[in-house]
C-alpha cells in the first residue's frame, strides 16, 4: 500500500503526501469498530485485517481527547508526567496529524462537491 498503487484508486489523490493517502483510503475501506466486519477492500484486505483498531496507549490519542475535552483522568495524568523532549515531539505530531486530517477532510469535501455537480 502506497501512493503508487493508491492514487488510481482516488480520483485527485495525487495532491495527498503518502500519509494521507493512506489514511483517506483506510478511512474508507476499514469499516469502523462497533461494526466489526472485516476490510472492504479487495485488494489489501489481508494488510488491513491485521492493522490495530485502537490505539488507546499511544500519547497522541490522550492529546486528542485532552483537546476535545475527552480525557480521563489515567490520560490526564499521564500526559502531565512526559518528559519535556517527549512533549515536544508529541506536540509536533500532533500538528502534522492535525494537517494531515484536514487535507483529507479537504480532499472528501471537494471530492463530494464534484460528484454532486456531475449528477
Amino acid at each position: 500500500m502506497n501512493m503508487k498503487t493508491l492514487a488510481p484508486l482516488h480520483p485527485g489523490g495525487k495532491r495527498l503526501s503518502a500519509h494521507q493517502l493512506i489514511s483517506l483510503h483506510l478511512y474508507l475501506r476499514r469499516p469502523p469498530d462497533h461494526y466489526r466486519k472485516e476490510s472492504t477492500d479487495g485488494l489489501f484486505d489481508p494488510f488491513i485485517s491485521i492493522l490495530p483498531r485502537e490505539f488507546d496507549s499511544h500519547p497522541l490519542t490522550w492529546l486528542i481527547h485532552k483537546k476535545m475535552c475527552d480525557e480521563n483522568e489515567l490520560e490526564s495524568t499521564l500526559l502531565a508526567l512526559l518528559p519535556r523532549g517527549a512533549r515536544s515531539a508529541l506536540n509536533a505530531l500532533s500538528e502534522r496529524f492535525e494537517r494531515d486530517s484536514n487535507a483529507v477532510i479537504k480532499h472528501l469535501v471537494s471530492f463530494i462537491r464534484v460528484r454532486r455537480n456531475l449528477s
